[in-house]
Order: C-alpha cells, then structure tokens, then sequence
C-alpha cells in the first residue's frame, strides 16, 4: 500500500560553502597545491573549477538554518510492490557565549526534536540540558514484518516527551564546533497515546493512554576533521545510550495480548557506536575510507512495538549526534522493529570535484526482530540483514545541497523474495 508519511530525519544540512571558526583564525589553504589538500570546514580556501578561480570564504557553523527535503522510493521497479515516502524536516543550530550555550532543533511539525544546552554559569563545563520531542502523525500506522503489513494492526500511537539533566562537556581535538567529549544524564517524563481505527482487529488489546517515566544516559566524543561538504574526513568519533524506563498504566497488549505487562511494563535498551575515517595507503586525500559500527541490546528482551528501537532506510549524516543513528542504505523508513542489532559499515568516498563526491557503502549484520507467529509478534527473530549502494553528494545552486542514492538489496534486506531497486534523493538548502 502506497503510503505518505513526514518524516523527521537526522540530518547533515549544510551547504558548500558553510565553513566556520569558534574559537581562533584558521589557516587560509590553496586546494590545488603540489600535495592535495582538500578544503576542509572551517577553512577559507582558494581553488580553480575550469578555469575559473574560486574563493571559500570562512562561515559560521555554530549558526545553521536549513531546510531539507526528499524522496524515497522503494522496490521502484515493481509497480504494484512499489513504496514511496517523502520527508521534509528543519534544522536548526544556533551557540553564543563560545559554544558554551547552544541550541539544536530537527522540526517537521508532527515529528520534532529539540535540545538547549547551557554551561555559562559555571568554569568547569558542567552543562544543564533541556530536551524536547514529540511523534504526533495525524495518520494511522500499520506494523510492517518483513517487509508486508501486518493485516489488522493499524492503530493511532504517539508520544510527547520532554527531558532535563545535568551534565559535562569538554572540547577535544582538532578543536572545531564539532568536537567534544560530553556525557549527560536526562530524566524524561512522557505521554504514550493510542487509539483504534476502523481497520484495527478484533484480537488486537490496544494499550491504555499512559504516563511515562524515562531515564537516559548519553555518552559523545567527536574527534573527526570534516570536509567542505561536512562529511567525515578523518578521526574517531563515537557514543553510548541507555535507556530505562516504566510505563505506569499498562497491561498486555497488541495481538491476543501477546506483549504482557509482566514483560514489557519496564524495559532497558543500551546502545553505541563508533566510527573511523582516514585514507587508503598511497592515495591522495581525495580517497577515503570510512568503517563504522552501531550496536544495541536490551538486555531482558522487555521492548514491544512502542518502546523498542526502529532500523530503516532514509539519509544519513554525518554531525555529531547523527552518528547515533545507524540507517539501512534500501530499507524503508523504520522498517525493522528490534531488540538487539549488531552493524558494520565500510565506506569509499572519492572527491572526483572538491564540492562533488562519490560514495560505494556497504552494510551488513545480524538484528533480532519481529515475527509474527499464529496472529502473536514477538522481537525474537535473529536474521542477517545488509545492503550495498552507490550515491553521489554534491553542493549545489543557491547555497544547496544535493544528495542521490540508489540501493540494489538483491533480497539481503530480511525480506523473503523480495528484490528490490531503491533510490533516494534529498535536496538540503542553507539560509
């Protein structure tokens, strides 16, 4: 079933010329000196294209406004199994005080996310932290398995959800707006809502509208150099969340009650990942090679539909806290409900133009997700999933950004016999 979906997404936005500098003048770099040096971010630079000299002035990146959106399309070639989504979404950062206040905001209106930062009170980078987001569709959504809808389970579910905590960030090399070591702690008090549709099933025990208690822990450390496109260029760059929480008015629920209140009322998800992004020996630096890793378990196996993690498709990023997510290249938006999930990442870019890039990813591991087993889903399936793509990110017009993708799954995805030809394209443009 053809759906439409808004989605907010976490991602880079920036445009080709979005450089900047927060704490001390960079260096002034000539791209096309004897030893190639790309432009990196931060750094004015200049630069001959055909010809034409071209100069990079220096830009502000702890000030960023932009606006993103994008088409996915999905088994393209197969009319009738075809699925589409298109996604729009804000993005918005703002710092004063030399970063020590800072702003971040992703908003798509039903879908946002916002988080405040403060250390200005004090000289020894404690920060308080004050979080919101909230997941309001107006629209129904179906639990998808597999890659097939779930007959019977469309319902109306959401949340609001606001956060505040304290924490500690101290900046690390090489010293941009990007790079840190932090860790914060949040309570995040919530409100999970849900209601039937005329679609929904008999069998199906819908949970009860609930107050929710969360607490979180997150751990960030970015040590990476990015280039003129904001793109990971080389270093490390890494984190950790755990999450517990307890849902106070509940009781068994979704198909013949399946998920008990026993099982599910409190639950606990840990998670991490970490990359690296350097060169290939006796290359120039336009080669260069990324290897990342995403992981998670719940350790008790207490997750349902609505508090365990969702793996899908959709653009990646490379700022800081998009790191955290671990996309599928060809996979749906959200498409595989987990509770634990094990994935690497091996990436070749090549800078053919110092604003375009072409990109060959592959990834592959092993996820435990849902089945459905005699009209009951459980998250208990352990199966390898994985893809390989091509896409091609270039700067663009009108202070832009462009960025295309397309994924060949060849039915690596966890979906039985079920080929697909995937493509992707999102358009990012700096204000």
């Amino acid at each position: 079933m053809k759906h439409f979906l808004i989605i907010c997404v976490l991602v880079w936005v920036n445009s080709l010329f979005a450089q900047t500098d927060f704490s001390e003048k960079k260096p002034h770099r000539v791209i096309d000196s004897i030893e190639y040096q790309p432009a990196m971010a931060g750094e004015a630079a200049d630069t001959e294209l055909f010809g034409l000299q071209i100069k990079l002035e220096e830009k502000d990146r702890t000030k960023i406004s932009a606006f993103t959106i994008g088409y996915f399309l999905n088994d393209a070639l197969e009319a009738e199994d075809s699925d589409y989504t298109a996604y729009a979404a804000f993005y918005l950062t703002r710092g004063w005080e030399e970063n020590e206040r800072r702003l971040r905001a992703i908003l798509a209106g039903v879908i946002n996310f916002v988080s405040f930062y403060d250390s200005t009170w004090n000289s020894y980078g404690v920060e308080f932290i004050a979080t919101w987001e909230n997941y309001t569709l107006p629209i129904s959504s179906v639990l998808e398995i597999d890659g097939e809808e779930v007959e019977g389970s469309d319902i109306y579910w959401g949340h609001l959800r606001g956060g505040l905590g304290l924490g500690w960030r101290s900046p690390l090399s090489p010293w941009e707006v990007d790079n840190y070591f932090s860790i914060h702690l949040l309570y995040e008090p919530g409100l999970l809502y849900f209601d039937d549709t005329k679609d929904t099933a008999n069998n199906f025990v819908l949970p009860r509208t609930t107050y929710e208690d969360r607490f979180h822990l997150q751990i960030r450390f970015d040590m990476m150099r990015r280039n003129v496109m904001e793109m990971l260029h080389e270093g490390f760059a890494g984190g950790a969340d755990a999450i517990v929480g307890r849902r106070h008015n509940w009781d068994d629920h979704d198909f013949n009650g399946s998920f008990t209140k026993d099982d599910t009322q409190d639950y606990e998800f840990f998670s991490g990942y970490l990359f690296w992004a350097g060169g290939i020996p006796f290359l120039s630096q336009r080669h260069r090679l990324i290897i990342g890793f995403h992981g998670g378990i719940s350790a008790t196996d207490s997750l349902d539909r609505y508090s365990a993690p969702r793996l899908g498709g959709g653009p990646s990023g490379d700022e800081t806290e998009s790191l955290s997510s671990s996309p599928i290249p060809g996979a749906r938006f959200d498409e595989f409900l987990v509770s634990r999930f094990a994935l690497f990442s091996v990436e070749y870019r090549l800078e053919v133009l110092f604003f375009l890039y072409l990109h060959f990813k592959a990834v592959g591991g092993e996820v435990r997700k849902a089945e459905l087993i005699q009209d009951e889903v459980s998250i208990t399936e352990n199966e390898f999933v994985g893809s390989l793509s091509i896409g091609l990110t270039s700067g663009f017009f009108w202070n832009s950004q462009l960025h295309f993708e397309y994924v060949n799954d060849q039915g690596v995805l966890g979906r039985e016999d079920q080929d697909g030809h995937n493509f992707l394209v999102s358009w990012s443009k700096s204000f």
